[in-house]
């Protein structure tokens, strides 16, 4: 995802449905801090930032969990936690602008 933000904009707009910018400033700065996970001993967690761009692409394309796991190197059962727990995050911070 990093070398595609900084190299080829339009490519990042067609993967995620969105430009970097609006990426970052509208999704990633509000729901980032409620998809945030704490470091621990056992493992480093994803990056928010990843975590949102992966359920983008899941709910932009239907892919499944299966296929997706080797272009994005997260395993079935956790990409499935992750695109739950987004999707809740975005639905509380919805819920909050009424």
């Amino acid at each position: 995802m990093v070398e595609l933000r900084n190299e080829d904009h339009a490519s990042f707009t067609n993967f995620l449905r969105m430009s970097p910018a609006m990426f970052d400033a509208e999704l990633l700065a509000r729901v980032g801090p409620r998809i945030t996970k704490q470091y621990t001993f056992y493992r480093d967690p994803l990056e928010p930032g990843m975590e949102l761009a992966l359920t983008l692409r899941h709910l932009a394309s239907g892919n499944k969990y299966a296929s997706m796991k080797f272009g994005w190197r997260i395993p079935n059962n956790t990409q499935s936690l992750v695109v739950r727990d987004v999707c809740q995050a975005i639905s509380v911070f919805l819920s909050t602008l009424r």
